[in-house]
């Protein structure tokens, strides 16, 4: 009979498994945010800006800051694209927004995970474990109850539960995907 240490590092190795779960977790955690509205920066953010009721100006949002005719200091183009794509696929309900902050955390957590099972084999002590396939197993382990912790972690409740955080789930998205990318490509065979 298979040990639950197996059995963990089994599923470890199926990402589609690792995915699920972590996207489950977010989903627990943060599910109570669907039911809530817009507020603060989410009204004028998402609910009134005009940039996104039209396709057309889709590279409009590379000419403002992120609040429409204000003083405000903050150029995210992405971040407006994001709200543009919701704004066409939800309208005004507020539930798609937290769908889509929700999703976007979840998944970068997984990258999160994806990165660390990557880096971590080369950072364990080669005395402690015998062989190779012991230092993936065990970077497996850690590396997913590393990304599930930070998944849940309450400290990013305002980047999830505030539309209007979205910023830092699409950055961390992003750095993480293009370290990932990174370490693909300095993986990769020369021409």
């Amino acid at each position: 009979m298979r040990s639950l240490r197996q059995l963990f590092t089994q599923l470890i190795a199926r990402k589609a498994l690792v995915l699920f779960a972590i996207l489950a977790a977010v989903f627990a955690a943060y599910g109570p945010v669907l039911n809530g509205q817009f507020i603060w920066d989410d009204t004028y953010l998402v609910g009134e800006n005009p940039l996104f009721r039209s396709p057309i100006f889709c590279l409009e949002v590379f000419r403002h800051h992120l609040f429409l005719d204000s003083i405000s200091t903050y150029y995210r183009p992405v971040q407006n694209l994001s709200y543009m794509w919701d704004y066409w696929l939800w309208q005004n309900n507020p539930f798609g927004y937290h769908f889509s902050n929700i999703l976007l955390h979840g998944f970068a957590a997984f990258c999160l995970f994806l990165l660390l099972k990557q880096i971590l084999p080369g950072l364990i002590d080669d005395s402690c474990l015998a062989q190779e396939a012991d230092r993936k197993q065990q970077a497996g382990g850690i590396a997913f109850c590393v990304a599930f912790m930070w998944a849940v972690h309450p400290i990013h409740n305002a980047a999830v539960a505030y539309i209007a955080g979205r910023a830092d789930s699409l950055i961390a998205f992003f750095a993480l995907g293009a370290w990932l990318l990174f370490l693909k490509s300095d993986n990769a065979a020369p021409l």
